[in-house]
């Protein structure tokens, strides 16, 4: 092996770290590498992913790190239609990936969209319209650490995992009405 890249291409690799704050303010990260020709074009890429992915989620993307920065701002706190199950960080949308050599990469997108998922409720509509958009922001600019681009899309599944709370003057109380203090 001659130590380069099994993209075919010797390029440069930057990792992009996205920042999702629910409805009562807690928040999920989201990282993930993008691999290209020069600087602009990962930013371009990472903001079209990062663009994608908050478009899946019922959270607001409230920072990125990485190639595509957002200044820093006061926290946002979204408010998903009624209709969204999955209004916490708790739920994710987790999105297999795999590299030419086999290598798998998952990504886990906070408060997904109920459109998203099939009538089992727990399997990605590999047909929807948001999921199309981001696998074709993902696939061929995405990356392994080592720069190996994502190949191909795999499948997705809905996860609950629940996260240690702590309550901070961020985080609302149970009614959303007032810090959770």
């Amino acid at each position: 092996m001659d130590g380069k890249p099994k993209g075919g291409k010797d390029l440069p690799t930057a990792e992009e770290s996205l920042t999702f704050r629910d409805k009562r303010g807690f928040t999920s990260q989201v990282r993930f590498f993008v691999t290209d020709a020069d600087a602009p074009s990962m930013l371009t890429d990472a903001q079209a992913i990062a663009t994608d992915m908050a478009a899946m989620s019922a959270a607001s993307l409230n920072a990125a790190h990485g190639a595509y920065n957002t200044a820093p701002s006061p926290p946002t706190y979204p408010t998903p239609a009624a209709t969204e199950r999955y209004q916490d960080v708790e739920d994710k949308a987790v999105l297999t990936y795999v590299t030419a050599s086999g290598s798998y990469h998952r990504y886990k997108i906070p408060c997904p969209l109920v459109a998203l998922f099939l009538a089992d409720d727990k399997t990605m509509d590999p047909a929807n319209a948001s999921l199309v958009t981001l696998n074709g922001a993902v696939i061929g600019k995405a990356s392994a650490r080592n720069g190996e681009l994502i190949s191909a899309f795999i499948g997705g599944i809905r996860t609950r995992v629940k996260i240690r709370r702590r309550l901070n003057i961020n985080v609302l109380s149970p009614t959303d009405s007032g810090p959770g203090l």
